[in-house]
């Protein structure tokens, strides 16, 4: 997984979440593509697993063979995760 950018996630810039089914109004949207031979779902569950987040997924898949390309963004709460990606946070 390859982190592109991340964007915070504040009272002023709210995120909605489809998986909580409310606004998110603390913590980072993280961009990321990645390239996997596992289903995209098995794929987000382990992203999750990793950073120990909760998710709300979004990405598109591109599907050669048993490879997926995947683009997209997912929800990470201010934590020490962001901190363990390498990624400085402006």
């Amino acid at each position: 997984m390859a982190i592109i950018s991340v964007e915070d996630i504040t009272d002023n810039n709210p995120f909605w979440s489809y998986y909580l089914d409310s606004y998110v109004y603390s913590g980072y949207l993280v961009k990321f593509k990645c390239i996997g031979a596992a289903h995209e779902w098995d794929i987000c569950e382990a992203i999750a697993d990793h950073f120990d987040i909760v998710g709300d997924f979004s990405f598109d898949v591109v599907r050669k063979g048993k490879r997926r390309f995947m683009k997209g963004c997912c929800v990470f709460p201010r934590s020490m995760a962001i901190a363990q990606t390498g990624v400085e946070i402006p």
